[in-house]
């Protein structure tokens, strides 16, 4: 009789797990229908900001923090870093700035007055160094090839077409906003330039090691002291050769290295077993309005004040001013450089966010 009703129960247990999981991928399907009726043009912003901030907010987040990781064992990239000081005077600072100005253009169009006024700001900053063009054509890749991978590694699905699309049309422009010469006209050429580059570009210097470390010591100020040499291990062990041979990290035994892809991995799977996050759940840390509109009383002297919904920010507890984001010259803005676009302004869906996702499109 007990036998029976143990097996009653895990039965039932069973059954209650399968039920649970068909309703939750029926609704994950509902919602990837929603944006599947989007334009990859014309929504781009809102389909962006979907996936970044309620569909796969951990993985497009930690992607683009590691993408930048990348980005520091480029030798002449890390250089410019180094010799700037701002990184080293105050990494969570520079961290929240970069973060701040990519989700204002994420959310605003850029030939709006606010998402232009973000641009021109980065525009400014990146005016005081010598950064060459195929530098930054590599570090846009990153913020357009890197959550793709990741989501294809690690998500509970793969990104569609139109949601790929739509990534490479916002950065695209922003990237011709910024003045960069040369864009790849497809996902596919920007993917290989991206490979071609590293395989040449990324190899061991002083600075990069530098600046990794400071980096490294910012994602461990969370972290208690006793588990900083295992954190940091795992973090080597997660990096690939190319990567961590030009930061002059250890090699790291492969089961670790296996163990720490495994772990990320898991993710997916545990998001399978879960419904969809409400739109009102989304994690941004800047006022969001809506991603295509611009807002007719946009003030550029305004002060916003970060999310906390999740993280509390750790420079700009009382706000920040777009025009002001960055170490040098407060106020100063450049220009936006000439250049069609794929998506111009007019032609940018000025449905608000959520709204766009019950919307039907033409």
């Amino acid at each position: 009789m007990a036998m029976s009703m143990s097996m009653l129960l895990c039965w039932s247990c069973l059954l209650i797990a399968l039920l649970w999981n068909i309703l939750c991928m029926l609704l994950r399907r509902r919602r990837a229908s929603l944006l599947a009726r989007l334009h990859p043009l014309r929504h781009s912003h809102t389909i962006h900001a979907h996936l970044a901030f309620v569909d796969f907010p951990f993985l497009v987040r930690t992607s683009l923090e590691f993408g930048l990781f990348r980005t520091y064992a480029i030798p002449s990239i890390s250089h410019i870093l180094s010799r700037a000081g701002h990184f080293a005077a105050n990494p969570s600072k520079r961290y929240d700035d970069t973060d701040i100005l990519a989700k204002e253009m994420i959310l605003h169009h850029i030939d709006g007055p606010r998402g232009s006024l973000a641009l021109r700001r980065l525009n400014f900053i990146h005016s005081q160094y010598k950064i060459s063009n195929a530098d930054f054509l590599y570090v846009l890749s990153i913020f357009i090839i890197m959550p793709m991978e990741w989501i294809s590694m690690y998500g509970y699905r793969d990104l569609t077409e139109v949601e790929k699309n739509a990534i490479f049309t916002l950065w695209h422009d922003i990237g011709t906003r910024m003045g960069i010469r040369n864009i790849p006209s497809s996902i596919q050429d920007i993917a290989s330039y991206k490979q071609s580059y590293e395989s040449k570009y990324m190899v061991y210097n002083d600075t990069n090691k530098e600046i990794a470390e400071l980096t490294l010591g910012l994602l461990l100020g969370g972290v208690p002291v006793v588990l900083w040499p295992v954190v940091r291990r795992l973090v080597f062990a997660f990096m690939d050769d190319r990567l961590r041979k030009a930061m002059g990290y250890p090699k790291q035994p492969t089961w670790l290295s296996s163990f720490t892809n495994h772990a990320v991995k898991l993710h997916g799977f545990v998001v399978r077993w879960m419904p969809p996050r409400p739109l009102s759940w989304s994690e941004i840390r800047i006022p969001s309005g809506c991603p295509a509109s611009q807002g007719g009383s946009f003030d550029p002297n305004a002060r916003y004040l970060l999310s906390l919904q999740r993280y509390k920010p750790h420079y700009y507890e009382d706000g920040y001013k777009i025009k002001e984001l960055g170490a040098m010259k407060p106020g100063c803005l450049g220009d936006a450089s000439p250049g069609e676009l794929l998506l111009s302004l007019s032609e940018c869906s000025n449905l608000p966010w959520p709204l766009a996702l019950v919307e039907r499109s033409d």
